[in-house]
């Protein structure tokens, strides 16, 4: 068996391996060039707008806007006006000042204003001054501005291939000297710990642009690059107008503690570029992106790309994962675990951009997890139809146990077609056969079972599935005949594995009746089937519940006895008080007639309230809950004593002092508890006593009611609790009564688990005792 089955097994596994390599070497060759995916990049450019959060108070940028513009004049402007500027930012108590404004060249004809503006860096003594490179060279301040400047920083920003920007290099340089980025170096001159090294980023030492293709061009050196945590959309930041800040608008103590970036974000200066948070529609400002690098280095919240390796892993591991399911699930769990594995992917990927500020892109995972499902899944799908087409083509050429017209098969037909006709032939073979057996068993109304040789069960009707299913039994199918039985209590105490033996032995029915452990009666009818050679292949077993029809029979007899008696006596009555206030002579006074009515109608109403409340009493239904069996003869004291006034009844309590805690129905007990009182005052003389107690018994609590009264016949006591039972001492009067009230307070105690017992002496009372459970607490 196993040679046999073995290269089907090997065949699954080997195609499972094959592609799960494929899919991991794409899956590699996919994160190498995730850098170039422009999905993944707005994918980016989206988490990091969704992430928008409250720019850094200490930031102000002093803007050189439309209205500065309008206001001083065209630019460039005279560097006398920066000057003046300085001059009155030196009066504050600015930490320091970046000045975002390119100051490459000396102004030959106003010699002067560069004097004036290198005299106003010098003595603010906080200005970091911008530089940039072009073709792999330093672009650097003039000399005066450069000896008067508190520090000089670069200012390139790093495009991506679509013209967005992302990302910068904190420090950049040739290989004898390197600048810190503008944002890095106003932090040291501001002396916050932020600012010092380490500095944060990936390092990239290696990543060097030659200022030209000439072999012996200059290196230009990038370090530290960082992707930057855009904080919102561009005018983010607190921005005043230059012009404001130069006539003193703005107050000196508005910059106390702040550091202070100057420069252009007007639309026609040309210093803006397109940001995650901007687009293309929007520029931001180059002074607004070093503020953002700058707010990132304050809060530690650069970005950085995560380990390559980590990426690898992460999705080497979600593919393994997703075709380890594919691998055992069904196609509908591989579903959704391959939207799992998509989901947590993106949500990993987010989480570590804003909370770690770690970039991992997820998109190659998730591409091939969404390619790595229906690629599996066909292969699958390709394996599964080629197996049963050979199946149903075998299935086709076995015997026909069942009459059936065959289909003529397509006159020009491909394999494909070909194999789909034998496939919807031995479908419908299969179909018809097991329709037919199933319906068979289904149809018999009884739970049926039926064995094999081993006499474990094969096959099971609906009826089976639920008596056995509600018993515990999960799965007929291969469980033995003798468990599923073994709940059945038979008078014979015999073993079933006896009675299937003798539905052998006598080649005929074996019928055995049983009870199970909730009261039901059964016939179990054991069957035994042979092959034609007469050997015993198995046995049919049907339960027939005739539990229910002993009991409909009982109730039958009941409700028959309650309609024909009971009920119709006082009808009866009614019906001759009415047929005789027809004949003046003998017709009644109407007060008499009313009273006569009224006491038959009551009598009606009684015998069928008690006759529902024992209905109910005998039922299920009962809501336990923690009861005081003194609070409840308390209540049951107060519905009667009305009647016990009116015959001058005195009752006596004699009560636990805590209570006497009981589980119980509480308005069943209340009901029994009446009707031992109304039975007690009933039948009772006029100024007698009744006296109630309530004590502790070994097991729960012992409440007796005893009376004075006229007392129950020794003869009468055995069937005192049986429905309409109604008995009188000698010489009393009938009081009335519908004969069901005691037993209806039997059916109530034997319902909560406890002991009714009654004594009684003719002439000097009886003394009713309920014996029941205390409560577990």
């Amino acid at each position: 068996m196993k040679a046999r089955f073995a290269p089907a097994h090997r065949g699954p596994l080997l195609e499972w391996l094959t592609l799960t390599a494929l899919l991991l070497v794409a899956t590699v060759v996919l994160n190498q060039s995730v850098d170039q995916w422009q999905p993944s990049r707005l994918l980016y450019d989206r988490w990091i707008a969704s992430d928008a959060r409250a720019a850094n108070p200490a930031i102000v940028i002093v803007a050189i806007d439309n209205a500065s513009l309008a206001r001083i004049g065209r630019w460039p402007w005279p560097r006398s006006v920066h000057a003046a500027l300085l001059a009155r930012l030196a009066r504050t108590q600015a930490r320091a000042v970046g000045l975002d404004v390119i100051l490459a060249e000396a102004d030959r004809q106003h010699p002067a204003d560069d004097l004036a503006l290198a005299r106003a860096i010098r003595d603010n003594g906080r200005v970091v001054l911008p530089m940039y490179a072009t073709h792999g060279r330093p672009v650097l301040p003039t000399p005066a501005f450069s000896a008067a400047a508190a520090a000089i920083g670069h200012i390139d920003l790093e495009l991506d291939s679509d013209g967005v920007a992302r990302s910068v290099f904190l420090r950049e340089g040739t290989p004898h000297a390197q600048w810190d980025h503008l944002a890095v170096a106003m932090l040291r001159v501001a002396g916050m710990p932020q600012g010092l090294p380490p500095l944060p980023g990936e390092r990239r030492p290696g990543a060097a642009l030659p200022s030209s293709t000439a072999p012996d061009a200059p290196l230009w050196l990038r370090d530290n690059w960082i992707h930057i945590p855009f904080t919102g959309a561009p005018g983010h930041y607190t921005e005043v107008s230059y012009a404001d800040v130069l006539d003193g608008t703005v107050p000196r103590s508005f910059f106390n503690g702040k550091l202070v970036l100057v420069g252009a974000t007007a639309a026609g200066l040309g210093d803006s570029y397109p940001t995650p948070v901007s687009g293309h529609s929007r520029a931001m400002a180059g002074v607004e992106i070093i503020a953002n690098v700058l707010d990132a280095l304050i809060a530690h919240r650069a970005i950085v790309d995560a380990p390559p390796v980590a990426g690898l892993v992460l999705a080497i591991g979600a593919i393994l994962l997703a075709m380890l399911g594919h691998f055992i699930l069904t196609p509908r769990k591989s579903l959704a675990l391959t939207v799992a594995l998509a989901v947590a992917t993106l949500m990993l990927s987010y989480l570590m951009l804003t909370r770690e500020g770690l970039w991992i892109a997820p998109l190659p995972t998730v591409f091939m997890l969404v390619v790595a499902y229906p690629l599996w899944s066909w292969r699958r799908l390709e394996a599964v139809i080629r197996y049963l087409g050979q199946e149903f083509t075998r299935l086709d050429s076995e015997p026909h146990l069942l009459p059936e017209r065959k289909a003529p098969a397509p006159l020009i037909s491909d394999t494909v077609e070909r194999q789909i006709h034998v496939m919807h032939q031995a479908v419908k073979r299969v179909r018809a056969m097991r329709r037919f057996i199933q319906d068979g068993v289904d149809s018999m109304p009884d739970a049926t079972l039926i064995c094999g040789p081993d006499q474990n069960v094969l096959l099971a009707n609906h009826e089976a599935l639920r008596y056995f299913g509600a018993r515990g039994a999960t799965q007929l199918r291969g469980t033995p005949l003798h468990d599923l039985l073994s709940h059945l209590r038979q008078p014979a105490h015999s073993d079933w594995s006896t009675h299937l033996q003798r539905a052998v032995g006598h080649a005929q029915p074996v019928t055995v009746e049983a009870q199970d452990g909730d009261g039901r009666d059964f016939l179990v009818k054991l069957v035994a089937l042979f092959d034609p050679s007469h050997q015993p292949i198995g046995w049919i077993v049907t339960l027939i519940d005739i539990s229910l029809i002993r009991e409909a029979q009982r109730q039958r007899d009941e409700t028959m006895r309650f309609l024909s008696h009971d009920i119709r006596s006082p009808q009866s009555s009614i019906l001759a008080l009415l047929e005789n206030q027809k004949y003046r002579e003998s017709a009644l006074s109407p007060e008499v007639f009313a009273q006569r009515i009224g006491k038959y109608a009551e009598r009606t109403l009684s015998l069928a309230d008690d006759f529902v409340q024992l209905t109910r009493a005998e039922s299920q239904a009962y809501q336990f809950e923690e009861v005081d069996l003194a609070q409840l003869l308390l209540d049951a004291l107060d519905d009667v004593w009305e009647l016990a006034s009116a015959r001058r009844i005195a009752i006596d309590t004699d009560l636990p002092e805590d209570g006497a805690p009981a589980r119980g129905d509480r308005a069943l007990l209340t009901r029994a508890l009446i009707n031992l009182l109304n039975n007690a005052i009933k039948y009772s003389d006029p100024d007698a006593r009744v006296v109630c107690r309530i004590a502790p018994a070994p097991d729960g609590w012992c409440l007796s009611i005893h009376d004075q009264g006229w007392g129950i016949p020794a003869d009468a006591l055995p069937r005192l609790f049986e429905k309409f039972a109604r008995f009188v001492a000698p010489g009393e009067n009938d009081p009335g009564g519908t004969g069901l009230g005691l037993a209806f307070v039997k059916t109530v105690v034997d319902k909560h688990g406890g002991r009714l017992s009654v004594s009684s002496t003719v002439g000097q009372g009886s003394s009713f005792v309920v014996d029941l459970p205390a409560s577990a607490s």
